[in-house]
């Protein structure tokens, strides 16, 4: 009879042992899918904030430790990182590196400046999104939170929108969502237009880095 119940409870025991070895021996698989692997080109994608019927001025100069950021260009720049944190490369951490909050119903950002409201009736915030090789046509409409919208996957030029509750702008092609400093994407600033191997960078690209700085 002791003979029983030691096997009754071993038996047990040892599937629960089994599934967590398990569990652990996949964790580090699950640590990796949220980790992006080594990048050596300087990514630049345009952005723009529109509130109701107008585009605002590009957020100033933000440039602290995160690998994410913008110059006041109207640019979002990500630099070339060896291993790089999925979470900071959203839209999420781009926000939280500018200053720009997602209320209940609008943005505000850090100057104090909000837009809940268009026209006094009850707005909403969109995110589109396009190629800019392919400006022409409807944006892609992004409804779900920013930590979900990945910057490296989909198109280089993004707007944060704040519309009269209702808008669909998902058939637009008048191009009156796109920013207007996309033009910017094109500039020769020798930061981001070659690739760069990673921990190196050229004294050409670092001298025009460093003139952001002395505008």
């Amino acid at each position: 009879m002791r003979r029983h119940m030691t096997l009754r409870w071993l038996v047990p025991g040892l599937a629960i042992a089994l599934v967590s070895v398990l569990v652990a021996a996949g964790a580090p698989g699950a640590a990796q899918d949220d980790i992006v692997p080594g990048r050596t080109v300087h990514e630049r994608l345009a952005y723009g904030i529109y509130t109701c019927d107008e585009f605002q001025e590009p957020i100033d100069d933000r440039l602290g430790a995160r690998t994410i950021h913008t110059h006041g260009d109207g640019l979002i720049h990500i630099h070339p990182e060896a291993d790089t944190a999925r979470t900071d490369l959203d839209l999420a951490a781009f926000a939280e590196q500018a200053g720009i909050d997602r209320t209940e119903t609008g943005i505000a950002i850090e100057d104090g400046f909000a837009w809940e409201t268009c026209a006094g009736g009850p707005a909403e915030v969109v995110v589109l999104r396009w190629s800019s090789d392919a400006l022409d046509s409807p944006p892609t409409v992004l409804r779900q939170p920013w930590d979900q919208i990945d910057l490296l996957d989909g198109g280089d030029v993004v707007t944060i929108a704040v519309l009269p509750a209702g808008t669909d702008p998902s058939s637009s092609t008048d191009q009156r969502y796109v920013p207007p400093w996309v033009e910017h994407l094109d500039d020769e600033t020798g930061i981001g237009t070659e690739p760069i191997p990673v921990g190196e960078v050229s004294e050409d690209a670092m001298s025009s880095y460093e003139a952001l700085f002395e505008q």
